[in-house]
């Protein structure tokens, strides 16, 4: 992967986002826990193409803050915490690999306790109250488990993980939005626990995602039929809504799903369309147009910039 400077970048932030990048080492791993929870059809192509992959420096900014937060943690363990720690073990004939980032332990005088914590840098929408913890960060957390039980020192009796919990940091929160809705998160971060896993249910997710990358392979490779396109969910999908507003007004009325319903809504009201425009907004694949740094090399991106140029000529 080549990370090119922008003109705009000082030169010792740029140098410190290249340290940062060159400082990920997966380990003599076939596959990490990271690539087997993303979209396989993305990380086959990140695999494939990762020579060629180009990306600003810019993208990386919170990346690094994500390292210092690592740092920073990991200088403040006690003694009987691991950090930083990456684990391995084989299913299938591949060595998979996963990164603990902290785990405490804990003796009390009736007991004990063995938590596994995961740090994230995130967007404050991540913490609204009506907002669990990401699919993402389950899977993640379940399977840095089933690595850590099937460890040769680990007595799944005494050593087995009682608690996970992800510390998620908002890189957008503001004082002001937090006074202003009572569901936005009272903190700059916040707590997730992560339910735990049966072990047969963790070993099934995971035989299962390492068939799914290994097709996505053979299929981004040119040896299958193409089938494991990013669903609707991975894209990150907004459909095409339709907004009733007020002439002038930026805000909407009320919004819809289809021209249709926005129309009825409209009609029924006095005045109709003298009242109120109808303005269509067009759905986007967020992750594809602005989160995926393979996206060129991906047939469903080259189509979806095919459908915009069309659209932009039909406009003019």
């Amino acid at each position: 992967m080549k990370i090119e400077q922008p003109p705009w970048m000082p030169n010792i932030l740029y140098r410190a986002i290249k340290e940062q990048h060159a400082s990920y080492d997966k380990g003599d791993s076939d596959f990490t826990v990271t690539e087997l929870i993303r979209p396989a059809w993305q990380a086959a192509l990140q695999r494939k193409h990762h020579d060629e992959i180009e990306e600003l420096a810019d993208e990386r900014i919170w990346s690094l803050f994500g390292s210092a937060i690592h740092s920073f943690i990991e200088k403040s363990a006690q003694e009987n915490d691991t950090t930083e720690k990456r684990l391995y073990i084989k299913r299938m004939g591949y060595k998979i690999s996963g990164q603990m980032d902290h785990m405490e332990f804990h003796q009390y005088d009736h007991g004990w306790e063995r938590n596994l914590y995961d740090w994230k840098v995130t967007s404050s929408y991540a913490g609204m109250d009506d907002q669990p913890a990401k699919p993402e960060w389950e899977q993640q957390l379940n399977l840095l488990k089933l690595l850590y039980d099937n460890q040769d020192y680990v007595n799944v009796h005494l050593h087995y993980i009682t608690n996970m919990y992800v510390i998620a940091f908002f890189r957008d929160w503001s004082e002001t939005k937090r006074l202003q809705d009572y569901k936005y998160p009272k903190h700059p971060y916040a707590q997730f626990q992560i339910s735990a896993w049966n072990q047969s249910d963790a070993e099934e997710f995971l035989i299962d995602r390492i068939k799914l990358n290994l097709q996505a392979d053979y299929e981004v490779a040119g040896q299958k039929v193409i089938t494991l396109l990013c669903s609707p969910e991975e894209r990150w999908h907004k459909p095409d809504t339709w907004a009733a507003k007020s002439p002038g007004a930026k805000r909407a009325q009320k919004v819809f799903p289809t021209l249709k319903e926005a129309t009825d809504w409209v009609n029924a009201k006095p005045l109709g369309k003298k009242t109120y425009d109808i303005e269509h907004r067009p759905g986007e694949d967020t992750r594809c147009m602005k989160y995926c740094n393979v996206n060129r090399f991906c047939p469903h991106y080259k189509e979806l910039i095919k459908e915009q140029i069309e659209q932009t000529k039909e406009a003019a």
